[in-house]
């Protein structure tokens, strides 16, 4: 016959003596695998696991040894996991600095488990989230897949959308200009989890708007990706933002092909700038937000086609006003 196995209220007084031996094993190199093991084994055990114990498994994160690290993170993710208790914000920032980790193979298992339900851990640092995006688009393909596995269960992008939005991204070989396409993606993917539009099919609409991109046109790209966080204070579905998006993309092309005709404005310069940036930063995003985005894209449709053969010194006013009167010569 087996042992009888002891109740909680049996074992309850040896609670001291169970974790004395558990922060033993966890000491030991001889038996901090097995005593590993035996808590992710047991890791909704009361009895085992206490605060000395899971802080123990914390420091087994930052070990030498790479087995012993990736065995840690798996135990103390799910130790955090089944009590909730001790999921203290200073427990979970221990957790989230793993992120910044040198070892791949350890960013690896947090990226795996970065999506697990934790108290506390339903929204992460603003640091964390933009260093998951920019993984997308690391030269490591087991960190690029963990990345796309991680993103599409934390931030609801799929794995394809967020892959397709990389692979536009690396196109670009300076540095500088791939953080700066990440950070404004992550900054647009923040604004569309408040405005509650379907990520996959926006994302997937500036995935095709970066494909137009060339290599040359770092600064196309940048102005299109600051143009879809502005009209998200607009209203309507998300076919009508992502026609808005289109268009807007679209007028932006026409008027900077008008003005290089016309030789006089020089794209860049502080003059195109206050023709482009009162149209697209200001104007634009207030109509979507007044008129709403389906009467927008008819608008912004009509204003590019006008602007091919307006005046250069006109295409602001024209523009505005089309886009407020449906023609060009009122404002």
């Amino acid at each position: 016959m087996s042992a009888r196995k002891m109740s909680y209220e049996e074992r309850l007084p040896l609670k001291k003596e169970i974790e004395a031996y558990a922060l033993d094993c966890l000491t030991n190199p001889q038996t901090d695998v097995k005593q590993l093991y035996e808590l992710l084994r047991r890791s909704g055990d009361k009895i085992l696991a206490t605060p000395r114990v899971i802080d123990r498994v914390g420091e087994l994160m930052y070990d030498r040894d790479t087995y012993v690290r990736k065995l840690a993170i798996k135990v103390y993710v799910e130790m955090l996991k089944q009590n909730p208790e001790l999921a203290s914000r200073e427990r979970i920032d221990r957790f989230l600095e793993l992120i910044n980790d040198t070892h791949p193979q350890v960013r690896e298992v947090f990226l795996e488990k970065i999506g697990t339900p934790i108290r506390g851990l339903e929204e992460i640092r603003p640091d964390v989230r933009l260093r998951m995006f920019e993984m997308l688009c690391d030269p490591d393909e087991k960190l690029r897949q963990a990345a796309r596995k991680a993103v599409g269960v934390k931030f609801d992008i799929s794995p394809e959308v967020s892959r397709g939005i990389a692979d536009e991204v690396v196109k670009f070989s300076v540095m500088a200009q791939r953080r700066d396409a990440i950070r404004l993606i992550e900054s647009l993917d923040e604004g569309l989890s408040r405005r509650g539009l379907d990520k996959n099919a926006v994302f997937e609409e500036v995935r095709k708007l970066m494909h137009e991109t060339k290599q040359h046109e770092f600064a196309d790209l940048k102005f299109a990706l600051h143009v879809a966080k502005n009209l998200l204070v607009g209203t309507g579905d998300v076919e009508g933002y992502n026609e808005c998006l289109r268009q807007s993309h679209q007028l932006y092309r026409e008027i900077n092909k008008r003005l290089e005709e016309g030789g006089a404005i020089k794209i860049g310069s502080s003059e195109w700038g206050s023709i482009v940036e009162k149209i697209f930063r200001d104007f634009v995003p207030e109509l979507a937000e007044q008129i709403g985005y389906e009467h927008l894209a008819l608008g912004l449709k009509d204003a590019a086609e006008h602007v091919k053969g307006e005046e250069p010194e006109r295409i602001r006013s024209s523009v505005m006003s089309i886009l407020i009167y449906g023609k060009p010569d009122v404002i």
